[in-house]
């Protein structure tokens, strides 16, 4: 490989269980009912994709007017990164990129909490850059581009459905990480329990 893409949510980011919390709470304060069940379909897409499925009648910027400040304190307060994606990027030599489906604020609130999250990755994109997130392979091939690689040559490592198909929509090889044994990740071309069994890379 020429060079590994990581997702950031649920791979490199132990922070699933607090973005849903933060949905939840906000959801319950603009009336709405929502379970974690209903959010699963959209792990690993976008804010505005999530939205048109579950409340079409918010916008954006109402739903984050209440989510961002609990979320920002989750960041701040309870989210750390997975020790074993810590080890793997410690010992990577290649490039490296990030291609997450999070806002612009996030991901900058993350990688100033966790500095490494910034100094490791050559190229980042996320929801701000693209204008269709995952399961659409657009983000992937931005990052792609970017770096001047061609898909077939770069790694991906995604732990969400609509990030694996995404990423094989674009022509990349994935490595599927399974936090969650809900979620269905047998589209990869390799499914591991943990980071550190990549003893390939």
């Amino acid at each position: 490989m020429d060079a590994i893409i990581f997702d950031l949510d649920g791979t490199l980011l132990d922070s699933e269980p607090w973005h849903k919390k933060a949905e939840i709470a906000a959801f319950a304060e603009l009336g709405i009912t929502i379970t974690e069940a209903d959010l699963m379909p959209y792990v690993g897409t976008t804010l505005p994709h999530m939205l048109s499925g579950l409340a079409p009648e918010l916008t954006v910027e109402t739903f984050l007017s209440i989510e961002q400040p609990i979320l920002a304190s989750y960041i701040e307060t309870e989210m750390e990164t997975f020790a074993d994606a810590e080890r793997l990027v410690s010992r990577l030599t290649i490039p490296l990129a990030l291609a997450t489906s999070s806002m612009r604020w996030y991901v900058d609130t993350a990688t100033r909490r966790f500095p490494w999250l910034e100094s490791r990755f050559s190229v980042s994109r996320c929801q701000a850059d693209i204008s269709k997130g995952k399961p659409d392979p657009e983000i992937f091939l931005q990052v792609c581009e970017a770096m001047g690689l061609d898909p077939s040559n770069c790694l991906v490592i995604e732990d969400s459905p609509n990030g694996v198909a995404a990423a094989r929509a674009a022509g990349c090889k994935v490595v599927a990480v399974q936090r969650h044994p809900d979620l269905d990740l047998s589209a990869a071309h390799e499914v591991v329990y943990d980071l550190d069994r990549l003893w390939f890379l």
